[in-house]
This record gives C-alpha cells, sequence and structure tokens, in this order.
C-alpha cells in the first residue's frame, strides 16, 4: 500500500474506534440519566409520604419535591382539531391560533371566490397545559375530561440545589 492508503487505513481506524467509545459514552449517559430521574421519582414519592416537601442534605444541598408536568399534542390534524375545538368548548378561543396559508400556484385566484387553502392550527402546547393544570386543580374536570390527542401527566420529583 502506498502512503497515502496507509495513512487513510489508520485514520479511518481511529475514527471507527471514537465512535465505539462515544456510542458507549452515549449509552452510559442514558442509563444514568435513567437511574437518577428513577431515583428523583422515588425520593419525591417518599418525602412526601412522610411529609417532607424539602431538606437540607450534607454539603448543603437542599433537596425539594416539585410537581412536574408534561403535555404534548399528536401531530395529527385530527388530534389538534379535537383539542382546539375543546379549548375554544371551554372559552380558551385565545389560545387556538388558526390561520391560512394560500399556495404560491393560487395567488392569481385570490380575486375570485372560493380560494383554494389550507388552514394551519396552532395551539401552544404549553397554553395547553396551563388550562388543563387550572382546570384539574380547581375541579372543573377530571384527567378523563382531556381530549383524545393530548398526552398530560403529571409527576412529582426532587430537584436539587446547591
Amino acid at each position: 500500500m502506498s502512503n497515502w492508503a496507509d495513512e487513510i487505513k489508520r485514520e479511518s481506524d481511529e475514527l471507527m474506534e471514537s465512535l465505539v467509545v462515544l456510542h458507549k459514552a452515549e449509552l452510559a449517559y442514558m442509563e444514568a440519566k435513567s437511574k437518577y430521574e428513577r431515583n428523583q421519582r422515588k425520593l419525591a414519592e417518599t418525602m412526601r409520604f412522610n411529609g417532607l416537601e424539602s431538606l437540607t442534605i450534607d454539603g448543603g444541598y437542599k433537596l425539594a419535591v416539585v410537581e412536574k408536568v408534561h403535555c404534548s399534542i399528536n401531530k395529527s390534524a385530527a388530534d389538534k382539531e379535537r383539542v382546539a375545538k375543546w379549548m375554544e368548548k371551554l372559552g380558551f378561543e385565545a389560545k387556538v391560533k388558526r390561520s391560512a396559508t394560500v399556495a404560491q400556484s393560487s395567488i392569481g385566484e385570490l380575486r375570485n371566490a372560493g380560494i383554494p387553502f389550507q388552514e394551519v392550527l396552532d395551539i401552544n402546547t404549553n397554553s395547553v397545559k396551563a388550562v388543563i393544570k387550572e382546570l384539574l386543580e380547581g375541579g372543573m374536570i377530571t384527567t378523563e375530561d382531556i381530549p383524545q390527542g393530548c398526552n398530560y401527566y403529571q409527576e412529582d420529583i426532587v430537584e436539587v440545589h446547591s
């Protein structure tokens, strides 16, 4: 083999070795993160069961139980529309953004009635999350009332503060 071929072989071997190291490090990180998150939930449950919301531990760290709320809306148009109509029915129509876009090829048809358009529906997930949390806490809805296509859950975790 020539010098350049030897160099390419050596460098490609180094690249592949570093890729294996990277994948192993990513896997170790994901496993450590998963274990940490399980421990956050487990300790939060134990602390709440024993009436504790926070405590200071050795090293001056403060452990605090906090509620985390997660919400997402499925990407399908039907699910988005279902959540939008639910929000509007509850009086939160200001949180639902409806607009239309017109295809470039249809601009000439703007003067005619019956313009082809595509409706764009945008709902801020944080707004939906806030509405659901408020309604649940106020006892105005139960989790069964949350529309299909909207994924919502709450969990207690422990955060570490220095």
